[in-house]
């Protein structure tokens, strides 16, 4: 009667650390990535009508945080759309906390 070997287990690894990078390595840009991406979404959250310059900074940080993540270019540009939609619909108030069901999904 034949012996079955156990599987080799093998460590996991995230499928985007395998990706090649053209520039950095994948942990300066996943952390300098989800700085920009949290920074972005606070520093939006703390806009108003009266002071529309957060809105901006905060829009492009959001943009480029996502730009800079690694992972196929079309995934981050996909991404960028839908996360600075969640970020503005979060601006009128409770009455959008509706809208995290979407990102959900």
């Amino acid at each position: 009667m034949p012996v079955e070997l156990a599987p080799a287990r093998t460590r996991w690894q995230e499928p985007t650390r395998r990706l090649r990078l053209r520039w950095g390595n994948y942990t300066d840009r996943y952390l300098i990535g989800l700085v920009l991406i949290i920074g972005g979404g606070i520093q939006l959250s703390g806009s108003n009508d009266y002071a529309p310059w957060p809105l901006l900074i905060g829009t492009v940080a959001h943009a480029v945080g996502w730009s800079i993540l690694p992972a196929r270019g079309w995934r981050r540009i996909v991404a960028v759309g839908p996360g600075i939609a969640q970020i503005w619909l979060m601006l009128a108030g409770p009455l959008a906390v509706w809208a995290f069901s979407i990102t959900y999904v």
